[in-house]
């Protein structure tokens, strides 16, 4: 059997790229909607609209700018319910400190600190190599921590 060389496919799989993602991100934004209405939900009516938009907004930079600065290839990016429930507690700190809809702002400041010390953090793990022990930590592991998630966005709602 012989193997002809085939002509190059680059605006074929371009196109299919986009498509691909396209469908992607269209169809985790009710998913991300979710999250965003879970995470300032305890700033009441004028909280959810705020979080809804700020994830939603995060969502898409973030996509952007994970595509255009990962290595990996066919990397998935994305809100995870285990990171919005830490948010969420987070937020709820800040809501119970200073009620009422006017500190959605520290809110809002509060996750981006937050978001801005977990990325410091990340790219010091990278710089140290910490990304070898990720194939020794056993399937159990990551089961409970998204099976805490689980638990802990069910109880959320009660």
């Amino acid at each position: 059997m012989t193997v002809t060389p085939t002509a190059n496919k680059a605006p074929g799989r371009f196109l299919g790229d986009v498509n691909g993602g396209l469908t992607g991100a269209l169809l985790s934004v009710s998913t991300t909607i979710g999250f965003g209405l879970v995470l300032f939900a305890p700033f009441g009516a004028a909280g959810v609209g705020v979080g809804i938009v700020v994830v939603l907004i995060g969502q898409a930079l973030g996509g952007v700018i994970g595509v255009l600065t990962s290595g990996t290839r066919g990397l998935s990016l994305g809100v995870s319910a285990a990171l919005t429930m830490l948010l969420a507690g987070l937020v709820s700190t800040v809501a119970a400190d200073h009620p009422g809809s006017g500190a959605i702002g520290l809110g809002l400041a509060a996750v981006a600190i937050a978001t801005v010390l977990s990325g410091i953090l990340v790219m010091l793990a990278a710089v140290l190599g910490a990304g070898k022990i990720v194939p020794l930590v056993p399937y159990p592991v990551l089961a409970g921590l998204v099976n805490g998630a689980a638990v802990l966005l069910i109880f959320s709602t009660a």
